[in-house]
């Protein structure tokens, strides 16, 4: 935080400056977000010479307003805006929004859980296993960010991205519900901007979002219009006015020494060498020569010789103004942003996936590895919380195999009957605001995007409809979030129009079962195209080019004559052998014995009692429930 001081010293009032930590609001303030809001970098502020105080209570970065306009010691202005603890801050106040249409980086659909535990949070987030969220990342330019929360609790709303850290200007996050109702329209620059452990977390202590458990939400986030961006998130006093830039950055190096400008922003007399002004660290490479612009001024031309391929890390800290301890230290300008750095990436690396899984189970981890053209020089902790990103499934790990550079093995534990999505991000990795970042993900040519589908189980239902038993079949696939085929008998079919209807509705299809369940193996050609096609006219566009022959009996004719009516023949991996009869446990059992990846299993909705069927299939889905499997129809439209 920025304070001033007044004092009186011999010579008249003098104006004491000290820079010292940023005190964000404590747990119970920040309603248990975190145990810490770590610091942010504070604006830099110009302070006016007409005997105006800055207040000591301002915890807000004004990142998004002008620091001018300050009043004199002790006017209280009515205007402006509060810091985060509710204390008036005066000339603060918010510009006007602009009526330009912002630019849509990214929207989702949020699904909305409610922690159990105490103090109560709702809404979707990676740590805490809450909610669900369509797509978790968006791409600005050349940089990727995740979204990795966007939480209510008691302290306020909490929207943390990892990689938020480089976005340029600020942000307007918009949260509709699936009414079309506006929940929430939050900017970055009304939050308090803190980076976390993992990335980078705004913080509206004063919003309240009355979410309730399973609710689906629309959540947007937009790039300010440009008469917006003026004065956004990122574009301080500190960062439109920096004491110094570096310019002509070279996008990436090859290996070979490379030169870059450094442009300090303050006049700085000829005979006054850089090392005076400052310190050039670098990281992965050496500087080899400095020299200043023939024409003087406060330009220098600084020669870097890499460190091999490793991308080079390059920070300029400039000296303090006040090196005598008995000097009073009145500079015009206070600095407290961060200090200017590059960073050059080295060649280009590629990578590739070694045994991807062809599915997943949620029964046990899966494990993959990436193989990189040449060594990749990358914190794994880093790499971890911050640049990979993993939907659908727990990190369970990463490591370098037999310590080798070029090779990362990812284990991951399945979360959920969804898909596990894998995004491998082409940027930084890195946290840690006192070093440099010299992350070689820098140098990833392609980011990855993986895909591991979970293990599907296919639930077939013969025979029916049925009246009484095809509904209650329903009724229990929905309750599991299960979609089937069902190869119904014809003459049903047309008997039951409205079941029909609905099975389709429902998300299942239909397949031909022949029109009065007839053997296909030993009937003449006529007769088997007769019962095959007058049962596809019956389901007409709904019916699926599928076929399955009673009692699963085929001859050598059955598939060829099939084939020559558009149609497939759908055998089966597992039968229950329900239209037995054997006892709900029974079936049960047999359907558990029978769950595995890409199983087709035989029941019965139709042709007889299936009471014991309908038992017996919740029995079963209730227990394949902790395994995640997939449930989708072996058939398509």
């Amino acid at each position: 935080m920025i304070s001033l001081g007044a004092f009186t010293a011999l010579g008249g009032l003098l104006l004491v400056l000290s820079v010292l930590p940023l005190q964000w609001p404590s747990r119970a303030a920040a309603g248990e977000i975190a145990d810490n809001l770590p610091t942010a970098p504070p604006a830099a502020a110009t302070i006016p010479s007409n005997g105006s105080q800055m207040h000591a209570d301002l915890a807000r970065r004004g990142i998004c307003r002008g620091w001018d306009g300050w009043p004199p010691v002790n006017d209280h202005a009515e205007t402006g805006s509060v810091d985060s603890r509710r204390s008036h801050v005066p000339g603060l106040e918010p510009r006007a929004a602009s009526t330009t249409q912002h630019q849509l980086l990214w929207s989702a659909t949020l699904t909305v859980e409610q922690a159990e535990r105490s103090p109560p949070k709702s809404g979707y987030s990676v740590g805490l296993g809450l909610g669900s969220i369509s797509s978790s990342g968006l791409t600005l330019g050349a940089a990727h960010f995740g979204v990795l929360s966007a939480l209510q609790s008691e302290g306020g709303f909490v929207l943390e991205l990892i990689g938020a850290d480089s976005l340029p200007g600020g942000l307007i996050v918009d949260l509709q519900a699936q009414s079309g109702s506006r929940v929430a329209h939050l900017s970055t620059c009304d939050s308090i901007h803190s980076s976390s452990e993992v990335g980078t977390r705004f913080h509206w202590t004063d919003t309240q979002l009355n979410w309730k458990s399973a609710e689906r939400t629309t959540i947007s986030i937009f790039r300010p219009s440009a008469a917006d961006q003026a004065h956004a998130p990122g574009q301080s006093a500190a960062d439109a006015n920096p004491l110094a830039r570096f310019e002509g950055v070279p996008a990436r190096h090859d290996g070979e020494a490379f030169s870059i400008t450094l442009r300090l922003l303050e006049r700085t007399d000829e005979n006054v060498s850089l090392s005076n002004a400052g310190t050039l660290v670098v990281s992965a490479g050496a500087v080899t020569k400095v020299e200043r612009f023939a024409e003087g001024g406060s330009r220098w031309r600084v020669h870097v010789r890499p460190d091999g391929r490793r991308s080079v890390g390059i920070r300029w800290m400039a000296n303090p103004r006040c090196h005598k301890a008995d000097q009073s230290c009145l500079p015009d300008r206070v600095t407290a942003s961060a200090p200017p750095e590059v960073v050059i990436p080295g060649p280009p690396i590629t990578a590739r996936v070694l045994e991807l899984p062809e599915y997943h189970s949620g029964l046990t981890r899966v494990s993959f590895q990436i193989e990189f053209s040449e060594p990749l020089f990358t914190d794994l902790r880093d790499l971890s919380k911050r640049a990979l990103q993993v939907g659908g499934a727990a990190l369970d790990g990463v490591r370098r195999p037999d310590d080798r550079y070029d090779l990362l093995e990812v284990a991951l534990a399945p979360r959920s009957g969804d898909d596990v999505t894998i995004e491998l991000f082409q940027g930084r990795a890195c946290a840690d605001g006192n070093r440099i970042c010299l992350d070689d993900l820098l140098r990833l040519s392609d980011p990855l995007k993986l895909t591991i589908p979970a293990a599907t189980i296919y639930l077939t239902f013969d025979d029916g409809p049925h009246p009484s038993y095809t509904p209650q079949i329903l009724d229990t696939l929905a309750d599991y979030n299960a979609r089937a085929t069902f190869f119904v008998i014809g003459r049903s079919a047309q008997a039951f129009p409205n079941l029909i209807q609905r099975i389709v509705r429902e998300g299942h299809t239909l397949a031909n079962h022949t029109w009065n369940h007839d053997v296909l193996a030993g009937l003449t050609r006529e007769s088997f195209e007769e019962t095959v096609t007058r049962a596809q006219q019956v389901l007409g566009e709904r019916a699926t080019r599928c076929l399955r022959p009673p009692n699963l009996q085929v001859d050598e004719h059955t598939k060829p004559w099939a084939a020559e009516l558009g149609l497939r023949l759908i055998m089966a991996t597992s039968v229950t052998d329900d239209w037995l009869r054997p006892g709900a446990d029974v079936i049960a059992s047999r359907l558990l014995a029978a769950a595995r990846p890409d199983a087709i299993i035989v029941l019965h909705d139709g042709g007889g009692d299936r009471s014991q069927t309908v038992e017996g299939l919740r029995t079963a889905l209730q227990s394949l429930k902790s395994r995640n499997y997939s449930y989708e129809p072996i058939c398509d439209p």
